[in-house]
């Protein structure tokens, strides 16, 4: 019985191989159709270099966004400088509005301890519009298969780990269920 139905996933993956149109495909358009519509803009980093989001393709990215004015933003960087550290396959990116001037965030950044963090500074606010954030404190978590869930608002404690595992997406191939459930 296990051998039969190992025999049909195996007659079934080769045909999926066999029956395909050779096609010629750039790496740059692979690598492009991989990396999710939220992570392809640029922005300035907090040194005044340029940042290209695409260069996150592949990971769970969650983009921070904060004010270097505002005591409830204050109140939440403990909590996202831990979770910079402590949550495993995650990448932090605070986005700050730079109404103050780079000097005030940089200073700010060094105050509350976020120099872990890849920091953005907004300047022309695009990237707060590019996610349509309007206010702060706001935590967007763009998933590596490109799910997109945002939350206003603070989040400190378990609240912040808890938004970004509760929003994962559970990884799985569809071949190798396939597979399980033809042998078992």
């Amino acid at each position: 019985m296990r051998l039969r139905g190992f025999l049909v996933c195996f007659v079934f993956l080769i045909s999926l191989t066999a029956c395909g149109e050779t096609k010629t495909v750039e790496q740059s358009q692979v690598l492009d159709s991989s990396i999710p519509e939220m992570l392809k803009f640029t922005s300035v980093l907090v040194d005044g270099s340029e940042f290209d989001a695409a260069t996150l393709g592949g990971e769970d990215v969650l983009f921070w966004f904060w004010d270097p004015n505002w005591t409830i933003c204050r109140r939440e960087a403990p909590t996202v400088a831990e979770a910079n550290t402590d949550i495993k396959n995650l990448t932090i990116v605070g986005v700050a509005r730079e109404g103050d001037g780079l000097d005030v965030v940089s200073a700010t950044l060094t105050d509350w301890g976020l120099t872990g963090l890849v920091n953005l500074v907004d300047v022309d606010g695009s990237v707060w519009e590019h996610f349509g954030v309007f206010g702060q404190p706001a935590s967007v978590l763009v998933t590596t298969d490109g799910e997109v869930v945002g939350h206003m608002g603070d989040l400190t404690g378990d609240a912040f780990e808890n938004f970004v595992e509760n929003n994962r997406q559970a990884w799985f191939d569809p071949v190798l269920v396939f597979l399980i459930v033809m042998v078992a």
